[in-house]
């Protein structure tokens, strides 16, 4: 079992896919557990997600610039996760700016995965933290040029139950892409 643990470490290092280090049941496992975690809920939890959202970016980045591109982008720079919509522990203002959410506790399911978290370069301030999405959406227009995924959000209106749905569908393909589960 630890022989089969190093072998997976190293074929993420390595850059390549988990296709051959996996069973296809522990895929499914794995596919599964990435849609449903709550990402964001603690700062142990959103160390994971920044890995798994920094080498999401990684890979866009190598496909359309190439291989040192991408290397150069995720080395030199400290990101940050934050919350597209807003945890309701930040304030009871988070709940008001949840308008798009007919649904609040859909919204509470949703709010720690990992399709309401993007990277940003600069740490946010509990008043960017608290933001409304047109607000965060104009930050994330900035966002440096290895960030392609959080300035993907850029391009919605609104940052509702369809949106979220939509950034974790394409968040999934990459993942997909880019371990080759």
């Amino acid at each position: 079992r630890y022989q089969r643990c190093l072998e997976f470490m190293n074929t993420i290092r390595d850059g390549n896919g988990v296709s051959n280090v996996l069973t296809e049941e522990e895929k499914q496992i794995l596919s599964q557990r990435v849609v449903v975690h709550n990402f964001g809920k603690n700062p142990a939890e959103r160390k994971i997600a920044r890995a798994l959202l920094e080498r999401l970016n990684a890979h866009i980045v190598l496909s359309e610039n190439g291989r040192n591109a991408a290397a150069g982008a995720t080395n030199s720079i400290e990101y940050y996760v934050e919350h597209v919509l807003p945890p309701p522990e930040l304030t009871s203002k988070a709940k008001r700016l949840a308008k798009e959410w007919v649904d609040f506790e859909e919204k509470e399911k949703w709010v720690h995965r990992l399709g309401n978290l993007v990277l940003v370069s600069q740490k946010p301030t509990v008043g960017a933290k608290k933001a409304a999405f047109q607000m965060k959406k104009q930050r994330y227009e900035n966002e440096v040029e290895s960030l392609p995924l959080t300035r993907g959000l850029t391009n919605m209106e609104t940052w509702d139950n369809d949106a979220l749905m939509k950034h974790l569908t394409d968040m999934f393909t990459l993942f997909e892409n880019a371990w080759e589960l």
